[in-house]
């Protein structure tokens, strides 16, 4: 079994995992809808969260592909690596999703930021309220998914 770590310790190192990656190695390249409303452009400093989320997307999906044609003594090990990139991904995203919304000062528009080809920062609204209004915390409503 691992060392415990501390949250402090877990969080450096993912930050430190995440500022080793070049943003240009996965960048974004969905192209913008016509529905979705330009923001800006991603700030530089915030491209490699976005090139980790990335990269930890495609480790998901290639140790799925491992697992279905291992054996089944692997498959504990796998899960795990799953298990742990989602969790780095996920946190990734938060901190990146709200740094891009302090970024354009973007907390409580309706719609999800999303970022497309060319580090393009758009909102879809069609997606629904990424962050819940004023209104909604003071009523304790959750931000739908």
């Amino acid at each position: 079994m691992n060392d415990t770590k501390n949250p402090t310790q877990w969080l450096t190192e993912l930050l430190t995992e995440i500022d080793s990656f070049d943003a240009e190695m996965f960048p974004p390249r969905g192209e913008k809808e016509k529905d979705e409303e330009l923001v800006g452009e991603c700030p530089a400093g915030l491209r490699k969260f976005y090139a980790f989320m990335q990269y930890c997307e495609r480790e998901i999906a290639q140790a799925k592909l491992d697992g279905r044609f291992s054996p089944k003594t692997e498959h504990d090990e796998i899960g795990t690596r799953v298990a742990i990139l989602k969790a780095k991904q996920e946190v990734a995203k938060d901190i990146f999703i709200g740094c891009v919304a302090e970024y354009f000062d973007d907390w409580t528009k309706e719609g999800h930021l999303h970022v497309r080809e060319n580090w393009a920062v758009i909102r879809c609204k069609k997606c629904g309220r990424a962050l819940p209004s004023f209104l909604d915390l003071i009523r304790g409503i959750e931000p739908q998914e």
